[in-house]
């Protein structure tokens, strides 16, 4: 995994039971991807 491969952490948040620690990883390296931020908010519903 490319650690800054920020759709493979999005990807592997909706896989994993650690989900929301990979969305994270995703905002933080391209906070502009929504993809990530929906999926993270998605967790807290």
């Amino acid at each position: 995994l490319w650690p800054n491969y920020y759709t493979a952490h999005n990807n592997l948040g909706t896989l994993l039971d650690d989900g929301e620690e990979h969305f994270r990883k995703a905002i933080a390296i391209n906070p502009y991807y929504a993809k990530a931020h929906y999926n993270l908010a998605s967790l807290y519903m």
